[in-house]
């Protein structure tokens, strides 16, 4: 109940937020309690903010443009403190102990207040989840297919209530920059995102952030279930050039694994495959693993540390997640003989589950 409390407090503060008139500058005013720096490096790029300011009688003051689509960084030595231009006055209290605390003087329409609030939540939101998972995870009274049974519920149950949270700040503020933070938090198919996107004020939907989910919808929806595979090559190392097809529609089922090495998920998935790998690798199937966003050394470092022992390739930046439409990592995605996309998005147990459907371990 006192979590819902807090989800209905914070809606209704943000639904005040954009009915009443901002100004046309943001004053920013920094005071230091400790550590008191000679200068400052204030940064908003998206407005051509790029100044060092010097700091007097242990403050600061400066205006800025008015920008509530962007965030700008208050930087020196020993601090730093990332904000909103959203058109109010904001106070930054400096203190290296306890951290910055951000301020409005019009908190009920200040975009930097309703961040400050969604942040607070979030951060609640998270410490309760690891608790209770924790909790459940060190339980002696529950059995392991309790525990799995009890962390499924919760984390269901838990996701729900987050991308509810996300989806009721975005419908209280379609212009501004918490859309673009909400957005990250929703659990929606594709078609339901499509639209909701829809809905958005035309200033947010022209941002790099959505117009880069809008390219990924696309990209998905043509490498969707049922769709025949789309091919692409990779430069691993000057002179050894590889492409997909030379793994996929080969006449074998093929289990893709798109990951990173600084990727803690990622490598968390890594023994689900090696047993996906382990049980069924053979003349009807086999796996491959495709480094995106990472250093090639790093790869093949964490790959040794981890056993891969399958097929890999490296190197391959973001070629193959742009063709994909993947936004994040690990993805997995189970290909026919003949290349069809067969299962997107695989994780955990589900991995082995989707691969009997298809393959026989005793014949492969």
């Amino acid at each position: 109940m006192k979590l819902k409390l807090i989800v209905a407090g914070a809606l209704s503060f943000l639904a005040v937020a954009c009915t009443q008139k901002i100004s046309d500058t943001t004053t920013l005013i920094g005071k230091f309690e400790n550590k008191i720096p000679d200068e400052v490096h204030i940064v908003i790029p998206e407005v051509s903010v790029d100044t060092v300011l010097k700091v007097k009688n242990k403050t600061f003051k400066i205006k800025v443009p008015v920008d509530i689509l962007t965030t700008g960084k208050i930087d020196y030595t020993d601090n730093s403190a990332i904000f909103i231009p959203d058109g109010t006055t904001l106070t930054f209290a400096f203190n290296d102990e306890a951290g910055v605390e951000i301020s409005s003087n019009k908190p009920k329409i200040s975009v930097q207040a309703m961040l400050t609030e969604y942040d607070k939540w979030s951060g609640n939101f998270m410490r309760d989840y690891n608790k209770n998972i924790k909790n459940l995870s060190d339980s002696s009274s529950l059995s392991p297919d309790e525990k799995d049974s009890l962390e499924e519920d919760y984390v269901t149950k838990a996701q729900k209530e987050y991308c509810d949270y996300n989806l009721g700040v975005i419908t209280k503020n379609k212009n501004n920059y918490l859309t673009l933070i909400a957005l990250q938090g929703v659990s929606l198919d594709d078609p339901q995102k499509d639209s909701l996107i829809r809905t958005l004020d035309s200033t947010v939907i022209n941002t790099r952030y959505v117009k880069s989910v809008i390219k990924a919808l696309k990209a998905r929806k043509i490498t969707a279930e049922g769709k025949p595979f789309i091919d692409f090559s990779i430069v691993q190392t000057p002179g050894d050039t590889v492409r997909f097809s030379n793994y996929v529609g080969k006449g074998k089922y093929m289990l893709v694994d798109f990951w990173a090495s600084w990727c803690g998920p990622c490598k968390r998935e890594i023994p689900n495959v090696a047993e996906a790998y382990k049980e069924y690798h053979g003349k009807n199937f086999d796996v491959l693993s495709v480094a995106v966003w990472d250093n090639p050394k790093e790869t093949k470092d964490t790959a040794a540390v981890y056993g891969v022992k399958w097929n890999q390739i490296i190197n391959a930046k973001n070629i193959p997640t742009d063709i994909y439409g993947i936004e994040g990592i690990p993805h997995m995605i189970l290909f026919g003989p003949d290349g069809t996309i067969l299962k997107r998005n695989l994780r955990g147990g589900e991995i082995g589950r989707t691969i009997a459907e298809y393959v026989d371990p005793v014949k492969n």
